[in-house]
């Protein structure tokens, strides 16, 4: 079978979609190297976080440039000739880029429909009308559907009923790179001086906007800031189409001194940096999947996440969860952590054991199973 996939998404503008198709195509071209694949992508995007052409040295794989812009009309003219040119037997989309007038059979991802439930988290109403009728054609014209979740299939039949026999669930994984390590003092050391990290922290990773819950998490650190030696690291950018929630929280609360932003994290050090956090925590609002929570419980962190259905799903109940609207429940939770060490350790145990039944190879044999069905 010749598989082309769409890798225009792996670039640095696309945080936890270019992680999604990268790492899916690393499990997919290792486990099965009698299939074919094509990976197109655009040389204009930025990408200089995932080598692609380490991919391309395996024989079964080949990459493919085009000029095609990202969710703009010469998409739909390009794509498709260049799937006829290919040969293709089925196109997969790893986002909501359907190629309308496709000659073989697409398969889209769909990470989650936040923007159909939650069109707060939309920062342009022309960006809200866009994304919903793109998820409208991306359901009408696929084939097949891939859901990173349980709670986002069930909001596919929720909203498109007639597409629910054509959805397959099929979770994320984490990395191997994400395990516990020891650093060695020097390892510490560098990670610390490169991002001006304290010696003992929360982390949170994620793009600063209103979704990912960040100002309640910075005033429920504040209640307790007095209690402990512990700082709170927010890794990642601000979202520059919202105001910055978690800044605003900081100035509001007095906690410069205690708060940090580090901005982006390189690839190579988000391992690192996971191990060197005592507590993990992501209350966040809405979510399809949650690859940092599942990321930081692979690498060992006593983890927490909010209370809602995908990331109770990927915590599996092996990490403790709390009401995301309520920073004293938030409060509670993480002071508990902080300060009853046994407790830190086995929420620590039991994330890493939940973290190793959800795998990218699983992630990969699921997918080509949706490929091969294609096929019959």
């Amino acid at each position: 079978m010749h598989i082309a996939f769409d890798a225009r998404f792996i670039n640095d503008d696309y945080h936890g979609i270019g992680r999604y198709a990268y790492h899916l195509l690393e499990a997919m071209t290792r486990l099965f190297p009698q299939q074919r694949f094509t990976l197109v992508y655009n040389p204009a995007l930025r990408n200089t976080r995932f080598p692609l052409g380490e991919l391309a040295q395996r024989a079964n794989v080949a990459l493919q440039s085009t000029r095609a812009p990202l969710y703009l009309p010469p998409e739909q003219v390009a794509l498709p000739w260049l799937m006829w040119r290919l040969q293709a037997d089925v196109w997969h989309t790893p986002f909501l880029s359907v190629p309308l007038a496709a000659p073989c059979p697409v398969v889209s991802t769909i990470h989650d429909l936040i923007f159909f439930y939650h069109p707060e988290f939309v920062s342009r109403r022309g960006f809200l009308w866009y994304y919903t009728g793109s998820a409208r054609l991306s359901v009408w014209r696929s084939a097949r559907l891939i859901a990173v979740s349980q709670a986002t299939a069930e909001e596919i039949a929720s909203l498109f009923p007639r597409a629910a026999s054509r959805v397959a669930v099929i979770p994320e994984g984490a990395a191997p790179r994400f395990r516990p390590r020891t650093l060695s003092s020097e390892q510490a050391g560098a990670l610390r001086a490169r991002y001006h990290l304290p010696e003992r922290f929360i982390l949170s990773v994620g793009a600063r906007r209103p979704s990912k819950n960040l100002g309640r998490l910075v005033r429920a650190f504040a209640r307790l800031a007095h209690q402990t030696p512990h700082h709170l690291v927010l890794a990642g950018p601000a979202d520059p189409h919202f105001e910055d929630e978690a800044m605003q929280a900081v100035q509001e609360c007095g906690l410069q001194e205690r708060v940090h932003f580090p901005g982006f994290i390189a690839e190579e050090d988000l391992p690192l940096l996971y191990n060197l956090a005592d507590v993990f925590a992501f209350p966040s609002l809405a979510e399809g999947f949650g690859l940092p929570p599942l990321e930081a419980m692979a690498s060992g962190t006593a983890v927490l996440v909010s209370c809602i259905p995908a990331l109770q799903e990927v915590s599996g109940g092996a990490v403790p969860c709390v009401d995301p609207l309520s920073e004293d429940d938030l409060t509670t939770a993480l002071r508990k952590l902080l300060l009853d060490a046994a407790y830190r350790a086995d929420v620590a145990r039991r994330g890493l054991e939940r973290a190793r039944a959800l795998s990218w190879e699983n992630a990969a044999r699921k997918t080509m199973q949706v490929y091969l069905s294609l096929e019959a």
